[in-house]
């Protein structure tokens, strides 16, 4: 581990790596959570202990440091994102399955570090057109109201998964992959961005396989994705999403070689998204006991 990393970075609020296998390691280490875990249980101890807030229940908090949950990142984008490929090479684990074909993931899947940070790989969506583009591309009334319906499904089911009650799907970070040669339609990635952002899930943008585009091509799209983060504004504790451009793998393009890029640091941001504090957004409400006073004597 760099110097950096081997202080404690959730009072530092700095993660920082010198390459992409010190990340990788970072990923795989079973202690580099403990003192954002300690944070949390702190955070929570400190809910406990305050009898203005007696009537939280902080146990549905406390099971995220658990064995067998920990911190989800949960991968979100159209199909052919990159998704399980950035999961692939950031844990560095070959099993994880990647999809060079149309179908993409078709079935969410979970994969745990040794970190118990843990990715929710999800199956793609399509974006469709917003109703103006539709109308100006002279796209059917039927295919309209078709793709609105399937794209409502979806914002429904990214929403229910924000707000899980399961814990191996809760996530503590949303990762939204979008490919540097897809098209970019704002009004629909502004309406799956405000899920986690009024939910107070940190946000990261990546900005995928980005050699696949040409120099100005690629400024367009960043251009145009930062311009989305600017217009979705900071969240109610002042934070803004993050955006990425990531090149997941070596390859060879138009006879340029390309190497990973932009991996370490889409890791780094994953780990300073993390604050101990977000325990309290996992606060229930408990209608039946309330904490004794100060001053209130045991029955036995």
């Amino acid at each position: 581990m760099a110097a950096e990393t081997s202080k404690d970075p959730w009072k530092t609020r700095e993660v920082r790596f010198a390459n992409l296998n010190e990340s990788r390691d970072a990923v795989n280490d079973p202690d580099f959570l403990e003192s954002f875990f300690k944070g949390w249980s702190t955070t929570l101890d400190a809910v406990d202990a305050s009898p203005q807030l007696a009537r939280c229940c902080t146990k549905f908090a406390r099971d995220v440091a658990n064995q067998g949950n920990g911190v989800n990142v949960l991968m979100i984008g159209e199909t052919g994102a990159g998704k399980s490929l950035l999961v692939k090479v950031m844990t560095g684990d070959d099993g994880v399955r990647v999809c060079a074909t149309s179908a993409g993931t078709v079935k969410e899947e979970r994969f745990t570090t040794e970190s118990r940070l843990n990715f929710v790989d999800t199956p793609g969506f399509k974006l469709p057109l917003s109703p103006e583009e539709a109308s100006l591309e002279n796209i059917s009334w039927w295919t309209r109201q078709r793709d609105q319906f399937t794209w409502s499904r979806w914002i429904a089911k990214i929403s229910s998964m924000i707000t899980s009650c399961d814990l191996k799907k809760r996530p503590l970070v949303v990762l939204y992959c979008h490919r540097g040669s897809s098209r970019i339609i704002p009004q629909r990635m502004l309406e799956i961005f405000k899920i986690p952002h009024h939910a107070e899930v940190p946000l990261i943008v990546a900005l995928t396989d980005v050699c696949s585009v040409d120099d100005e091509a690629l400024k367009a799209q960043k251009s145009s994705l930062q311009g989305i983060i600017t217009d979705l504004g900071p969240n109610i504790s002042g934070h803004n999403a993050t955006l990425i451009a990531v090149n997941s793998e070596e390859k060879t393009v138009r006879g340029h070689k390309y190497k990973t890029t932009g991996v370490k640091e889409l890791t780094e941001e994953i780990f300073n998204s993390l604050r101990p504090i977000h325990a309290l957004q996992l606060l229930t409400h408990s209608y039946f006991a309330a904490k004794p006073s100060a001053g209130a004597k045991s029955s036995g």
